[in-house]
């Protein structure tokens, strides 16, 4: 079972949010971030998924087996989440404060980039590491076509339906994902799809450690 989704960005530290959202008398910041009412069934800009290929299901990917780690950044999740029509999962994936009447004008004010990384193993297990080698999220995954990785244990907890991310490898040592989105989502298919920005929005690659 997954662990639960208020840790799927321990990548990000918050310490200090709350003093600053309290201190007031603050000038908002000009890269303020609104929340629009959304209804659960949005149409979202849809990712076109790659065409199958002949590769099984669950086939395994030795290149991908392994620890890879970068540098997250709150503002590069703010900015995918905007773009992917869901900045109503910004408060549940960056702020913390699901069911909250208001979000701060700038949610990444008081959080500091930081080291993460996330695990592939050969029998299909799929975890997190904090910046201090902390697991912080684990599930399991599986390839479904060439270059297209699910999470069926994160489907299950969301009740999203399949939630499935393109990978690409450079060489060896250099690892990039494109959350797939579908076209309409209920509510569990949006957390879901909230969930896997917080582990996989475009940024800077991630780099094997081993």
């Amino acid at each position: 079972m997954a662990a639960s989704p208020k840790l799927g960005l321990a990548l990000l530290t918050l310490v200090g949010f709350i003093a600053s959202a309290c201190a007031g008398g603050a000038t908002a910041p000009s890269t303020a971030v609104t929340s629009p009412a959304l209804s659960p069934a949005s149409t979202l800009p849809a990712t076109t998924a790659p065409p199958p290929s002949a590769t099984p299901s669950g086939a395994s990917d030795a290149a991908l087996v392994g620890t890879w780690k970068r540098t997250n950044s709150c503002r590069d999740l703010v900015k995918a989440l905007g773009e992917a029509g869901l900045v109503d999962q910004i408060e549940e994936w960056v702020v913390h404060l699901e069911g909250a009447a208001t979000m701060p004008p700038d949610p990444c004010a008081a959080i500091k980039d930081v080291a993460h990384s996330h695990f592939f193993t050969a029998d299909g297990q799929f975890g997190s590491l904090s910046e201090i080698g902390e697991k912080v999220d684990e599930g399991d995954y599986k390839i479904v076509r060439r270059g297209v990785l699910a999470f069926p244990s994160h489907s299950e907890e969301f009740a999203s339906g399949p939630i499935e991310v393109q990978y690409t490898i450079s060489g060896k040592d250099e690892l990039a994902f494109q959350v797939i989105v579908p076209g309409s989502c209920d509510v569990g298919c949006r957390r879901g799809i909230g969930w896997a920005f917080s582990a996989f929005y475009p940024a800077v690659p991630w780099t094997r450690q081993h």
